[in-house]
Parts: C-alpha cells; sequence; structure tokens
C-alpha cells in the first residue's frame, strides 16, 4: 500500500508499505518506471504505460501486481543505492497518506491525486478515466451507506 506520494522533477515518486518494494519512480515522458527494492536493488523497466503504472501504484500489492504486469518487461539493473537518501528525498517532497483515512478512502483520494498531476497539461478528460474515477466514488458512497467502512 501506497504510504507516500511526491512529484520530483516532473516524476512521481512514491513510497509503500509492502514487504520487498520500497519506492517506484515513473517518468511518463519515457514510460519507465524505476523500482527499489528494499535491500537497495534498483532497476528500471521500459514501455510502462501509464495505465500499468497507475495499477501498479494503486493496487492493495504492489508485489503482486508487479509479478502480473511489471516484471516481464524490459529492464535495466541500475544496481545498489543508499535507500535512506531515497527516503529522505521523498520525505522533503511529500505529504504523507493521513492514517485515519480508511483503506477504500486512501484509494480514491491517490486516484485523484494521479488524475490531477497526470492532467496538467491535457485539455481533454477521456470517458474511461471518468468511468475509473466514478468507479471508486461509487465503491466508497456504497460502503459508507452500508456501513461497510473499516480503517486500515
Amino acid at each position: 500500500m501506497i504510504t507516500k506520494k511526491a512529484i520530483i522533477d516532473g516524476d512521481v515518486v512514491c513510497s509503500y508499505d509492502s514487504s520487498n518494494i520500497l519506492t517506484s519512480k515513473y517518468s511518463k515522458g519515457d514510460k519507465t518506471l524505476v523500482i527499489t527494492f528494499k535491500r537497495g536493488a534498483q532497476y528500471q523497466y521500459s514501455n510502462v504505460s501509464e495505465d500499468e503504472y497507475n495499477a501498479f501504484e494503486l493496487a492493495e500489492s504492489q508485489g503482486v501486481m508487479f509479478n502480473k504486469s511489471i516484471k516481464q518487461k524490459t529492464f535495466t539493473n541500475l544496481g545498489n543505492v543508499d535507500v535512506k537518501v531515497i527516503l529522505e528525498n521523498i520525505a522533503k517532497h511529500s505529504v504523507p497518506i493521513k492514517k485515519e483515512f480508511n483503506k477504500s478512502e486512501k484509494t480514491l483520494i491517490l486516484t485523484m491525486e494521479s488524475f490531477l498531476l497526470y492532467h496538467k497539461t491535457k485539455t481533454e478528460i477521456s470517458l474511461a478515466e471518468l468511468e475509473d474515477m466514478k468507479y471508486f466514488v461509487d465503491k466508497l458512497i456504497d460502503e459508507k451507506k452500508n456501513g461497510d467502512i473499516k480503517n486500515t
């Protein structure tokens, strides 16, 4: 689950509460995704579409989504990095996701945030993008109406 998100030099940088994945950095322009693992190994994956990245970022488990749609892509081993420096950089540029939001609320907030970040330069919003947003809003409304909200 995502814990922090920042825009650094135009790239989307996130940290995660994951057993293996520490951070990601997505560059929309060249469609690359850099994954930093908790032990410091860093890999750059090529030809990662915006939809694939959004699914990865918003997944309940980044590891599952990584294995499903990212791992098989062409990659470059960037070597090992000092994870402390990466975490300090993210902390300096981001706002933590509030713990008091439940899982569905966090997902909706992150979806809306990603939507806004990617549409700064666009002049048109596609029907598919609106339907994706509506899905998360409807899900949250249903949970609130049914009292199914659990803080996670």
